[in-house]
């Protein structure tokens, strides 16, 4: 079952779902601090949220959504409400009842089939050098692997530009949309590899 863009779901399974959805934004780099997510750190996750993707769709999970404070919660209640058409929203914690009304109000029961799939391969900690990039490039023979490969190459790069902007990483993200439009029109898949490698050089090296 695939969820619907547009809408806000709750779970009461921890999700893992990056096999699912290569786009993911997951907050596991914000759990170290007990206290959860601050005002700061959710500012920075609805901006994300309310910017277009590279790709065609984002989702958003928040682990442990109980720790949510009653100022964030609120923070996140017109996101819930109204995602983007582009947008998933999914929040899971121990039960519904442990979140604010006005935001358990505002989500949709989220199957189980959807949790504990297996970890994202890719993130923005151990994105690929240029040489082991060109040689998985190479070796992906199915069209639709290397748009779901490259899929994940977008959710890393994102990830790093929100924590650590740079024109670099945002060069290579509009490289990647790039070729992944290309490939989706029935472009040449090795034209279209070459001029993401060639680019990507010549992006490195400035």
């Amino acid at each position: 079952m695939e969820v619907d863009y547009g809408r806000s779901y709750f779970s009461s399974s921890r999700i893992n779902i990056a096999e699912r959805f290569p786009d993911a934004l997951v907050t596991d780099r914000y759990e170290a601090d007990a206290s959860g997510l601050n005002m700061e750190e959710s500012k920075k996750l609805i901006t994300w949220c309310q910017q277009r993707p590279f790709g065609q769709n984002k989702v958003l999970v928040i682990h442990q959504a109980e720790r949510l404070s009653d100022l964030v919660s609120q923070a996140f209640l017109k996101l819930l409400e109204e995602p983007p058409s582009y947008l998933v929203v999914i929040l899971d914690g121990q039960s519904r009842q442990t979140l604010l009304p006005t935001v358990s109000s505002r989500l949709h029961e989220l199957k189980a089939e959807l949790t504990n799939k297996p970890n994202r391969p890719v993130s923005y900690t151990n994105l690929p050098d240029l040489d082991d990039l060109k040689l998985k490039l190479l070796a992906i023979k199915d069209r639709q692997e290397l748009v779901g490969f490259l899929g994940e190459l977008v959710t890393a790069l994102s990830a790093k530009v929100l924590e650590f902007p740079s024109v670099e990483t945002s060069d290579q993200l509009v490289l990647l949309d790039r070729t992944i439009k290309r490939l989706k029109a029935n472009i040449n898949q090795k034209l279209a590899v070459d001029g993401l490698l060639l680019n990507w050089r010549q992006n490195s090296g400035r």
